[in-house]
C-alpha cells in the first residue's frame, strides 16, 4: 500500500481493515472493491474538511475503467489465479 500504509491502519477499526492480500484473482478484485468502498466512505468527508469537493465524475470514470479491465480475458488461461 505504500508509505502511508503503516500509519493509516491505526486510524481504521478492525472491521474496516480486513485482509487485502491474495494470489487469487477473484479475491484480489473483491479486496479492491472493499478498498474502493472504504475510500468512497471516507474521502468525501476528508475532502470537504480540506475544502475540496469529491470528484464523483472521476470516481465513475475510474469505476468504468476498472470494470473494463476486470472483464478482459485472463492472460493465464484460467482467470482464477495469478
Amino acid at each position: 500500500m505504500g508509505v502511508a500504509s503503516s500509519t493509516c491502519c491505526h486510524h481504521l477499526s478492525g472491521r474496516s481493515w480486513p485482509g487485502y492480500v491474495s494470489l487469487d484473482v477473484e479475491a484480489t478484485w473483491a479486496a479492491l472493491e472493499r478498498v474502493i468502498a472504504l475510500f468512497r466512505q471516507v474521502a468525501p468527508d476528508v475532502g470537504n474538511a480540506l475544502g475540496y469537493p469529491y470528484p464523483y465524475q472521476v470516481d465513475a470514470q475510474v469505476s468504468a475503467y476498472l470494470e473494463a479491465i476486470r472483464v478482459l480475458p485472463s492472460s493465464h488461461g484460467h482467470g482464477d489465479s495469478i
